[in-house]
């Protein structure tokens, strides 16, 4: 099972890597992303970092539905805080 991570600016994607080098790093979150990848089956998701303002923010709904088919999900950072 993998780990997908919605990255941005607050984490550089070469740090990321050397602290988790298998995961699977995306562009910053935004709506529909986090129901989509809840749909791969991943062991977790993080957000760290998502879009506002210029395009749809992720909805709490997604992050719920997530959590409702057991994949933990984890925040820091901008979005993700």
């Amino acid at each position: 099972m993998k780990d997908i991570v919605f990255l941005g600016p607050s984490l550089p994607l070469a740090r990321a890597r050397e602290i988790c080098p298998t995961a699977d790093y995306r562009a910053p979150v935004q709506m529909g992303d986090v129901l989509r990848a809840a749909n791969e089956r991943p062991r977790s998701i993080t957000i760290i970092d998502g879009f506002f303002e210029q395009v749809p923010a992720v909805w709490h709904k997604e992050i719920l539905h997530a959590l409702d088919q057991g994949i933990v999900v984890l925040g820091g950072s901008s979005m993700g805080a």
